[in-house]
């Protein structure tokens, strides 16, 4: 705990956090979560083995970090609920644009060796404003709501990510944001992209298609922004005031 922060917000923190002990308890065990649809715990069985190398990979393929993190134009004291943090990569952009004091950022993840990964990046940056958990994104009920709520790379490997983008609404406060970075269905890369798209099927990606018309069951204001000739995309929605 931040020890500038003013009363109000250090007890919201302390709420979330006995809420976050909780977790477990509402969304399954890991024994529950492996007796979940086969499609969801290979991914599980998959970061076991590439939690290790994962940052050392990854950074030449998940582009478009800095343009999503803005596009949830956060206020310095603003919430921000992250939905498959993995390693914690995006929370160094993230805080970037936070008052520590103040902004608090919770990174849930279905894979505790990735979450793992990211207790030992919080601990090294001394980050206190951060909280982590172990959670389906599917069954996600943190019991608050938040200024902005991102996917980076994540909502593909989630077999049910309509649902899965439900449940981030529920998380939304009016007037926030969810913002959805993902790869695209790289149209403007000729013979490969066939090639990038059976790569990243057997990385148990699959490439999304409706989110936009997904999102607007959620949210209004909805945009996208396609990159690199169809390498990804940034999905934007705007949680109703009147909700």
């Amino acid at each position: 705990m931040n020890r500038g922060a003013a009363p109000g917000e250090w007890r919201r923190r302390r709420s979330l956090r006995r809420a976050l002990s909780d977790i477990p308890h509402q969304i399954g065990t890991t024994r529950e979560a492996n007796s979940a649809p086969h499609s969801v715990a290979p991914v599980q069985r998959f970061y076991k083995y590439q939690a290790a190398i994962y940052d050392l990979t990854r950074w030449t393929l998940l582009l478009g970090r800095n343009n999503a993190v803005d596009a949830m134009r956060l206020r310095t004291d603003a919430s921000v609920l992250e939905i498959g943090c993995g390693t914690g990569l995006n929370f160094s952009p993230i805080q970037r644009r936070l008052d520590s004091t103040h902004g608090h950022i919770v990174g849930v993840d279905f894979s505790e060796h990735m979450l793992k990964r990211a207790r030992r990046r919080v601990e090294r940056r001394g980050w206190r404003n951060v909280d982590l958990c172990a959670a389906d994104a599917t069954r996600l009920d943190l019991g608050r709501q938040f200024d902005a709520v991102f996917f980076a790379y994540s909502l593909s490997m989630i077999p049910d990510w309509r649902l899965a983008l439900e449940r981030a609404a529920a998380h939304l406060a009016p007037g926030g944001r969810i913002v959805v970075l993902d790869f695209g269905r790289f149209e403007k890369w000729g013979p490969m992209a066939r090639v990038m798209r059976g790569f990243l099927r057997v990385n148990h990606v699959k490439i999304l298609d409706g989110v936009d018309s997904a999102l607007r069951t959620h949210c209004e204001h909805v945009t996208v922004q396609h990159a690199l000739g169809g390498h990804h995309a940034v999905w934007m929605g705007v949680r109703s005031n009147d909700v």
